[in-house]
């Protein structure tokens, strides 16, 4: 795993009120100050975090508006990922997708693990669509970063919500059947059971929700 990519997973285990220093993350990685700065800036580049001078860095805080946009965007385009994966998933793929879900329904009681293996089973369908224009899309517009972020504050509501419907094991199990349709379908619940989640969230008083969830 590259420097940025865990760096990301340090910052999305922050709570809302956590603050983590650059020296910290040098320590952390054993890398130079100048390699950390160049990672905290490209997070700063996908609005995924703030840096407060005094204080250090933590978590962006996202508008309700903000949020609908980024699910929305995210629902249409992994789907079409989804789809365009079942059509060229090799076996290798297919058992690489299989494992993650797996994996993920195994690590039931950690909020990291879960949060590093949903981001790796989005980028694994992303990577086998083959679309490179694709993946910037979503890249720029950060959806799986943020949303990746939501989970940790959503957990402990988690245990309150019925099972999602949509599971990483249904998704990668139409994608190996090759049922294009039946892929993006269950890509689009997942995200939209996700949303839904965040929302039961946001309107049952949750004060100044941040994508933290």
């Amino acid at each position: 795993m590259d420097l940025l990519s865990q760096v990301r997973y340090v910052m999305l285990g922050l709570n809302d009120q956590e603050y983590i220093r650059e020296k910290d993350l040098v320590e952390r990685f054993g890398v130079s100050r100048s390699s950390i700065r160049e990672v905290l800036k490209q997070l700063e580049v996908e609005h995924l975090i703030v840096r407060i001078k005094n204080k250090g860095t933590t978590l962006r805080r996202y508008s309700l508006k903000e949020l609908a946009n980024i699910y929305e965007l995210r629902e249409v385009l992994e789907g079409l990922a989804a789809f365009k994966a079942a059509k060229r998933a090799t076996q290798a793929h297919v058992e690489r997708l299989l494992w993650l879900a797996n994996e993920y329904d195994a690590h039931v009681d950690s909020v990291s693990d879960r949060s590093r293996l949903d981001y790796d089973f989005h980028q694994m369908i992303l990577l086998v669509a083959h679309n490179a224009q694709l993946m910037e899309l979503v890249r720029n517009f950060s959806i799986l970063s943020k949303s990746i972020a939501a989970y940790p504050m959503l957990n402990k509501e988690a245990t309150k919500r019925s099972p999602c419907p949509y599971t990483h094991k249904m998704i990668a199990n139409a994608i190996a059947m090759g049922n294009s349709q039946e892929a993006e379908s269950n890509m689009r619940g997942h995200i939209q059971w996700t949303w839904q989640g965040i929302m039961n969230v946001i309107t049952n008083g949750e004060p100044e929700f941040s994508i933290n969830s």
